[in-house]
């Protein structure tokens, strides 16, 4: 019986590249801190109204706006350090002053800076997410360690040591700096263009995505805000602290099994698990009444569905981005993140007396938020792959390279490279026939002059890519889409590394043994 793998491959990136991801993974624990701790806590401890919550989403949505515009013209790695950098003084100076006006001041610094960085964080976690197949638990993984991390710093809130979390901070910020610089030389950080705004925002079939970050930073934002409401007036400092430490431990404990989910089931099915997770959560507010359902219970119920539901999001945008434009897509979801935010605020505000006069308002309205948000997330496209697409290196079966002039340079049989292969039991007798279909396929493709681009026949399918100067097939059991886009990537490769030889005609075959190198690369690494 085969044990089902829990745990993504450890050993697909190099020492310098761990160190890398890692120091991006606590970059985004200091940002996701800053939603759940410094900010509530900057407003409970300067006796500021909770509204003024909204000056950070607005610095959120001034931030990204920023980040479209500036960051494209500055060094990644200058623009990553400094960004951070502005945004741990900011949050400094939430968690030291009191002064009101320097709170506010410090709240829109933190949105905004947090913002800015927010785009780039993610080129890097999007080469540290290159295989769907287990893109859901690596994911969870990122975020074990920033729940961890977050633990850490509301136990040093509840110790009431008063520079205990700036020293953490500085800590944090060095290692991040620290492992950046050694990082960087080893990163193959994809380049990055520029997203055309207007057309990405006017097109229909985005419109699921951005109300996908709209709802990611509105369900964010109102469970806690509730809970400031329902409570306002009492220990709120104690009992804020005690509800986020309870709701992180579960977020520590529960992102194992999302990522799971993720990679089993799919991600919208998790996201739409979260949902229904956290509308459960408010609706039991109502059915069981009594402090110790809101002290205990609630926030290990309303943990488990925001670990699905807000892990879920970045994984997806992620997984149908191109990897160019990674950078600003996560910046314009952010946008719309911090216009859920500030939509969460406006509307609890309007609500909250009604709200405070009787729950089930508040757990009516929210329930109603909950569907209209299920209505569009079930809209995006699901970004797990089949069966099929996962497994497809087990579908290769023979490689080609042949001139245009109709010359064969370059074969390989793929069932005999790497564990990873499925052998076929027929391979032999496919390979055979394959071998004689591929000669006739390219005798009618240089005859007519027209490439075609899969041929199916009763065992496999032939994939054909065409390149500058040499046509490429690939025989595999299934039409796989994985296959045609690794087949365009390598000869991209091929083409480049043997661009002196293809320009002169050269068909010695010796001349191409090379080219195994490029096939373990684009077909059996899992990097």
């Amino acid at each position: 019986m085969k044990i089902p793998t829990i745990l993504p491959p450890a050993d697909v990136f190099t020492r310098k590249q761990w160190i890398s991801i890692i120091g991006a993974d606590l970059a985004a624990s200091i940002l996701w801190a800053s939603h759940f701790i410094f900010e509530y806590n900057a407003i409970i401890k300067s006796g500021l109204e909770l509204y003024f919550l909204a000056i950070c989403y607005f610095g959120c949505v001034l931030g990204g706006i920023f980040a479209l515009k500036i960051i494209p013209k500055l060094n990644y790695y200058f623009a990553f350090l400094f960004f951070l950098s502005l945004d741990i003084l900011f949050l400094i100076l939430l968690i030291t002053m009191e002064n009101p006006i320097i709170v506010i001041i410090s709240l829109f610094g933190a949105g905004f800076f947090g913002s800015s960085f927010t785009g780039i964080i993610f080129i890097q976690f999007s080469y540290a997410l290159p295989d769907p197949k287990f893109n859901g638990r690596a994911n969870c993984g990122g975020y074990f360690v920033i729940n961890l991390l977050i633990v850490f710093m509301i136990l040093i809130n509840l110790s009431q040591f008063p520079f205990g979390n700036i020293i953490f901070l500085i800590i944090i910020f060095t290692i991040i700096i620290i492992f950046t610089l050694i990082g960087k030389s080893d990163v193959n950080l994809h380049p990055q263009s520029s997203l055309r705004i207007s057309k990405y925002l006017f097109d229909k079939k985005n419109l699921s995505e951005i109300f996908m970050a709209f709802f990611w930073g509105f369900f964010l934002t109102i469970p806690f805000y509730s809970i400031f409401l329902i409570f306002e007036g009492e220990n709120l400092h104690e009992f804020f602290n005690t509800f986020v430490l309870i709701m992180f431990i579960t977020f520590v404990i529960s992102v194992f099994i999302a990522g799971q989910i993720y990679d089993i089931l799919g991600r919208k099915v998790g996201m739409l698990l979260g949902l229904g997770i956290q509308a459960l959560s408010f609706l039991l507010i109502v059915i069981l009444k009594g402090e110790y359902y809101l002290d205990y219970i609630f926030p290990i119920v309303l943990g488990i569905g925001t670990t699905f539901y807000l892990t879920s999001i970045p994984l997806i945008i992620v997984e149908i981005t191109p990897k160019k434009f990674i950078r600003d897509k996560m910046s314009l979801a952010y946008i719309f993140m911090g216009l859920g935010m500030i939509f969460a605020v406006g509307i609890a505000e309007l609500l909250k007396n009604e709200f405070l006069k009787d729950y089930s308002y508040l757990t009516v309205y929210l329930l109603f938020m909950f569907l209209i948000a299920a209505i569009f997330i079930s809209q995006i496209k699901e970004t797990l792959p089949s069966k099929k697409e996962l497994e497809w290196q087990g579908e290769m079966q023979y490689l080609f390279l042949i001139f245009k002039s109709g010359v064969t340079i370059y074969n390989q049989d793929l069932t005999k490279i790497g564990k990873k292969i499925d052998y076929h039991k027929d391979s032999e007798i496919l390979l055979g026939g394959a071998l004689v279909a591929v000669s006739s396929i390219f005798n009618e493709i240089l005859r007519d002059k027209k490439i075609i681009k899969v041929i199916k026949q009763e065992n496999y399918t032939i994939h054909i890519e065409e390149g500058k100067h040499v046509i490429m097939a690939l025989i595999a059991l299934h039409e796989i889409k994985k296959i045609r886009k690794k087949m365009q990537e390598f000869l991209d490769d091929f083409e480049d590394f043997f661009e002196d030889a293809l320009v002169k005609g050269i068909a010695e075959t010796q001349l191409f043994m090379p080219t195994a190198k490029i096939v373990q690369k684009h077909f059996f690494n899992y990097w």
